[in-house]
């Protein structure tokens, strides 16, 4: 995260190590997942039975792994009974040299309580230091200058509702999300300078928008979006019938 006032005020990161590792051990489920479907479209075919193998290896090297972590206690053991399920289901898998959609549902349903108590750390821990960040950058401007701040936060493609930063954004300048007018989020940009060209942009468009229109979101819906709603529904016979005068 950066923040920028005039000139860059400094930078500072928002992704711990710790929720890095909660994540790269919560996605090993996703290797399962798309092995063991192929096998199940596959039957006994050895390149996902060989698949297979260097997953249940790749488990072992995460367990061992787990030693030299940023983990806790309790979520170092979590993750170690993690890693065990998945084994477990592997092991069964391979001895099987198949598997079936329900054996694939009931083991993904099995691991979900570690998934999400996962996601709850890494949530917490993101939010921490997301929070610690914003209030070091903030101690640089004043109160009226907070309060008029807009948070450019950017990402490799749109952000899925209730993104976590644009929540924390909304409570720390205490506005609703879906109508705050203070938080841009820009796609496949990650440097400053880009991000600000956009938020340049942004702002030219809201006063013009304001200026043309009366209103300061127009433009950030496609200008030809009302007269193209009019047309479509004329062409495609959504207005109902002419009355006659």
């Amino acid at each position: 995260m950066t923040l920028i006032r005039g000139g860059e005020l400094g930078t500072r990161p928002i992704v711990p190590a710790i929720y890095r590792e909660l994540k790269d051990i919560s996605h090993l489920q996703l290797g399962v997942y798309d092995a063991v479907t192929g096998l199940i479209k596959h039957q006994g075919a050895q390149p996902w039975i060989d698949r297979l193998s260097a997953l249940r290896r790749a488990r072992l090297d995460a367990k061992s792994a787990l030693a030299g972590s940023l983990l806790n206690d309790v979520q170092r053991k979590r993750q170690t009974a993690f890693i065990d399920q998945n084994i477990a289901f592997l092991d069964d898998v391979l001895s099987r040299r198949t598997s079936s959609v329900e054996a694939l549902t009931a083991h993904m349903r099995a691991i979900t309580p570690a998934v999400l108590a996962n996601v709850n750390d890494a949530a917490i821990a993101q939010i921490d230091m997301l929070d610690k960040a914003v209030k070091e950058l903030s101690k640089q401007l004043s109160e009226a200058e907070f309060a008029n701040a807009i948070a450019v936060l950017t990402g490799p493609k749109m952000p899925r509702d209730d993104f976590l930063p644009s929540q924390y954004f909304a409570f720390a300048f205490n506005e609703h999300l879906a109508t705050t007018k203070r938080i841009v989020y820009v796609e496949s940009i990650y440097d400053a300078e880009g991000a600000m060209a956009v938020l340049r942009t942004f702002l030219i468009d809201r006063r013009i928008s304001e200026l043309t229109f009366g209103d300061a979101s127009r433009l950030e819906r496609d200008v030809l979006g009302d007269a193209a709603t009019a047309e479509l529904l004329r062409r495609f016979g959504k207005l109902g019938p002419v009355q006659e005068q």
